[in-house]
């Protein structure tokens, strides 16, 4: 069903993203795991290897439009399509606090991670 089609994902490297990453490698997806993480990125591309072993990491922070467009230009010059895209980061270090415990950057930054980062990562389907 998948088979030959690329998807990116971002917060790719955990939980919830991780799983779909390995649910659509073994349906034989070509997938693009997006993180600022760079070892957990490495670690989780080697499960999906096993898979789809085209399937490749880019270390990215989904609230930096650079950052994005290299996520996409990356994906487009490597499989020269993108036909999935699974806005998935999240901030799970502000999620674990009260609000009311938030400092302003704190807050800033898990707006940027759950909303901006969408916003920006709307080029993967717009291109």
């Amino acid at each position: 069903m998948f088979e030959e089609k690329v998807g990116i994902i971002t917060g790719g490297t955990s939980g919830i993203g991780l799983a779909t990453a390995e649910l659509l490698a073994k349906e034989g997806m070509h997938v693009v795991i997006a993180s600022r993480n760079s070892e957990k990125g490495e670690e989780a591309l080697s499960r999906l290897r096993k898979w789809s072993p085209r399937s490749i990491f880019i270390k990215t922070d989904v609230t930096n439009s650079q950052d994005v467009k290299n996520l996409v230009s990356q994906t487009y010059s490597t499989f020269g399509k993108i036909d999935v895209g699974f806005n998935n980061a999240a901030n799970t270090e502000a999620a674990s606090n009260a609000t009311h415990e938030f400092k302003e950057e704190d807050f800033d930054h898990l707006i940027n991670v759950t909303l901006k980062s969408v916003w920006l990562c709307r080029s993967i389907s717009c291109r």
